[in-house]
């Protein structure tokens, strides 16, 4: 699993960089000669969608995400960790669920032929990297509800 979070984290942080790195030639090119990138906007869309997607495997297997805990204090120990445990299958089965209708999305889209209107890469590409990222997410939470909590 370590492997997996490394390589979406680096994902991810590849992504806000060439968020940043598009942005700033962007607005630089936009000022200084009044030619902005033509396919600025598609690029920066990508990347938010590489920068999100790839760092929820990250905040998962951290459990950094959201989380209620009411009754934590209230149940046993053991109580509480079987209760983890089936929020986090839940979660895995959700998401892969979602994994499915997007990769049947993304092909729909390919099917069709559609494009990116200045780059023209096919838009079933940021589907698919949306479906991977997921994936990886569902297998962070099908660990954490199968492999013993480490302290």
């Amino acid at each position: 699993m370590g492997r997996l979070i490394r390589l979406t984290q680096l994902l991810a942080a590849a992504s806000l960089g060439g968020m940043v790195a598009v942005v700033t030639v962007d607005v630089f090119f936009r000022y200084a000669f009044n030619r902005p990138i033509a396919a600025g906007i598609e690029l920066v869309e990508l990347a938010i969608v590489g920068t999100i997607f790839m760092a929820l495997p990250g905040a998962s297997a951290r459990r950094i995400h959201v989380s209620i805990d009411y009754l934590d204090d209230v149940l046993p120990a053991g109580a509480v960790a079987v209760l983890d445990r089936l929020a986090n299958g839940a979660v895995a089965a959700g998401l892969v669920c979602l994994v499915w209708h997007l990769v049947i999305h993304g092909l729909r889209l390919a099917e069709r032929g559609e494009t990116s209107a200045t780059l023209q890469f096919s838009a079933a590409l940021p589907v698919f990297l949306m479906a991977a990222a997921l994936l990886a997410t569902a297998i962070v939470h099908l660990c954490l509800a199968l492999l013993p909590r480490s302290p």
